[in-house]
């Protein structure tokens, strides 16, 4: 392909790039970086750039985060600037940019403050195709302060201008092009946040009622809040116990419980009918059984740092209390509260997930597939591509969903055509807000049609939020579906050696479709920028920390299968690195790895 377009076979280098993308997906997946890097140092390649780019606006970091980031090619940097979906908060954008253009200037002082006005011009100099495509009034007004000021004088004068009265006063006319805000889908620091790109429909359907989520599916999410509930947590909340064996809330525990300290216990006090339990005096021994419950769920991995403290408050509240059934509904409803509560995060970041693998793989042809089925009257047929991308036998396994959903007794006698056009409506919402110019229209005429056939705007309302939590509950069930055998299991713990050391396995690369060791540990080298992960002796505990996070993440309905080893395996971690902090850093690179390789999978798969 290289060698048809040194010599200008145009049709031919077209026909081999068509080839390599058609054939040849995961090899480029596998080397993206030098093909990524090599197309836009010879130009032409346009195909091969769109097919790229789509990749890199999704995984922005498999080009920001890579090692040889800096190299990348003008053309190929302004080409991920000028995309409106590129997947990374635009203050981040920014420093990347500004980490290129210095990068391009090996004479640029290493402070700051030692720059000189030719200094600023240089990069000015060197950045000018790039600045243009940075979303200035999208960047949080701190950022604007912190990140941008101090290279103000790179900045356009009247950009700057408009920037400071943008956030005095928006409402004021501006000369400068405000560009659009970039379509993110989720942006994370530890936690998903609702962003501008999940909407208020997503947002309203991402719910959670621990009523509605079965044992497995709770116990699953149990093992991921386990897994990162470290040792330094419990001891800074065991150290809290009072002599007497009363626990005050710690804010550990408050923060994982995702509730406002003030109303942690009156609520909780709602999840029983005993008078005696609702008394004032009461707060101390319910701050008490709700750090017991804590360290019963969340930390059972570190039983042995925690029962002598456990069972001392046990014994304080049976003083206090003086009526053991009355203890045993306090513990009953911490138990509860503390479950749902620590649970409750897991499984909406697993919603969360869904969303997003769905929204990135539903192209224009989908929508153009989902709503050629709509007819004169504005409503919706269910196509066999819908119950496809749902993985639903037929439209009426949708329906029966949305009927056990909802609580509003008008909408379990509707018409069926009512519900087959309020669930495109809700498929449209959830999997294709990026598509709304293309489907806008459709979705106008048919709500007009729910309008008509329901005349009542608060059922109609109560139709398409049901109708998008059928979407999500789907999307998620299917996403999620694991592929992991238990012969899997028994085939990554078989290779663990004597001192904990586990290898990767042919199964492990298989299911995360990743290529030799040696390849893995350099790319997933570039997750941290910790020296100590970064040295030839890392190279074990990288591979190690792999197969945890793999057992951890796509096997939790197994655990009775590999906890022990689990164990193990950590163990041997702790011993190798030494250090708490580093562990933590390794741990969190290879979760964050291996999470994304099962997304792709899973949007290789599904979609």
């Amino acid at each position: 392909m290289l060698a048809a377009n040194e010599f200008e076979l145009v049709e031919l280098s077209k026909k081999l790039e068509t080839l390599l993308i058609e054939i040849k997906a995961p090899w480029l997946r596998t080397h993206f970086s030098l093909v990524y890097h090599t197309i836009f140092n010879k130009q032409n390649f346009n195909y091969l750039e769109k097919f790229c780019n789509d990749i890199v606006a999704k995984y922005p970091n498999l080009i920001f985060d890579s090692s040889d980031f800096t190299s990348l090619s003008e053309s190929a940097l302004v080409s991920l600037l000028k995309r409106d979906d590129l997947q990374m908060e635009e203050t981040k954008i920014w420093e990347y940019t500004i980490k290129w253009g210095n990068a391009q200037n090996s004479t640029l002082p290493m402070n700051l403050e030692e720059w000189s006005k030719e200094n600023f011009l240089t990069l000015k100099t060197t950045l000018q195709q790039c600045l243009p495509y940075i979303r200035y009034f999208h960047i949080p007004g701190k950022d604007i302060l912190d990140k941008i000021q101090p290279y103000k004088k790179i900045v356009d004068k009247q950009l700057w201008k408009d920037l400071m009265q943008y956030y005095l006063d928006p409402e004021r006319p501006m000369k400068s092009v405000i560009l659009p805000a970039r379509s993110i889908l989720v942006l994370t620091d530890g936690s998903a946040e609702t962003t501008r790109g999940l909407g208020k429909h997503i947002t309203e359907a991402l719910t959670f009622d621990a009523d509605d989520h079965g044992h497995q599916e709770k116990a699953a999410a149990l093992i991921v809040v386990r897994s990162k509930t470290t040792f330094e947590k419990i001891k800074s909340i065991i150290m809290t116990q009072k002599d007497d064996g009363y626990f005050e809330l710690n804010e550990n525990v408050i923060k994982e419980l995702d509730v406002p300290k003030i109303q942690v216990i009156t609520t909780v006090q709602k999840y029983t009918t005993n008078g005696k339990l609702k008394k004032p005096e009461s707060s101390s021994w319910w701050s008490t059984a709700l750090t017991l419950s804590y360290l019963k769920n969340a930390a059972s991995q570190h039983e042995g740092e925690w029962k002598e403290k456990y069972d001392k408050s046990q014994r304080y509240l049976s003083e206090q209390i003086g009526d053991e059934k009355a203890k045993k509904q306090l513990i009953d409803c911490t138990d509860k509260y503390v479950v749902d509560n620590i649970i409750k995060k897991v499984i909406l970041e697993k919603k969360k997930t869904a969303v997003i693998a769905i929204q990135s793989a539903t192209t224009p042809e989908t929508i153009e597939t989902v709503t050629s089925t709509q007819k004169k009257d504005g409503s919706f047929g269910i196509s066999e591509k819908i119950t496809e991308e749902l993985d639903v036998t037929s439209p009426d396994d949708l329906i029966t969903l949305a009927k056990n959903i909802t609580t509003n007794d008008k909408l379990k006698s509707v018409d069926s055509s009512v519900w087959k056009t309020a669930l495109i409506l809700g498929y449209l919402n959830i999997a294709a807000p990026q598509h709304e110019s293309s489907w806008g229209h459709k979705y106008r005429r048919a709500r007009e049609y729910l309008h008509k056939k329901l005349n009542n705007p608060e059922v109609e309302e109560e139709i398409i939020k049901t109708s998008n939590k059928v979407i999500v509950e789907k999307t998620t069930k299917k996403i999620n579906k694991s592929t992991t055998t238990p012969e899997i299991i028994k085939e990554v713990v078989s290779v663990q050696k004597k001192d904990g050391q586990i290898e990767l396995s042919e199964a492990i690369c298989k299911e995360l479709d990743i290529s030799p060791t040696k390849n893995i540990i350099t790319i997933i080298q570039t997750y941290t920028k910790n020296e100590k992960l970064k040295k030839p002796e890392s190279a074990s505990w990288w591979s190690t920390a792999i197969n945890l996070s793999y057992l951890k993440n796509a096997a939790s309905e197994y655990e009775n299968e590999w906890r022990d080893k689990y164990n193990q395996a950590r163990e041997y971690l702790s011993w190798q690195i030494g250090d708490f902090e580093t562990e933590k850093e390794l741990l969190q690179a290879t979760d964050k790895y291996v999470i994304d390789k099962i997304t792709r999978n899973l949007f290789k798969n599904n979609w």
